[in-house]
């Protein structure tokens, strides 16, 4: 038990090491924040894009034709 309470300790210190690094270069822990919801956005509409592009394909359909 103990072992796993140490292993948990050193990797929050670890994590807040990490942010700490990550905080610096980006200038803030808020700055990364918002940095991480933008990919987090950009992520989700990539998703969607290409699921519609899958669609498109499937159902033979194009915009515009």
């Amino acid at each position: 038990m103990i072992h796993a309470e140490r292993r948990f300790a050193e990797e929050t210190q670890k994590q807040k090491r990490l942010g700490q690094l990550m905080a610096r270069r980006y200038g803030s822990t808020q700055n990364l924040e918002l940095q991480r919801l933008d990919v987090e956005q950009a992520q989700k509409e990539l998703l969607r894009a290409r699921t519609r592009l899958e669609l498109q394909k499937k159902t033979g359909a194009t915009k515009g034709g």
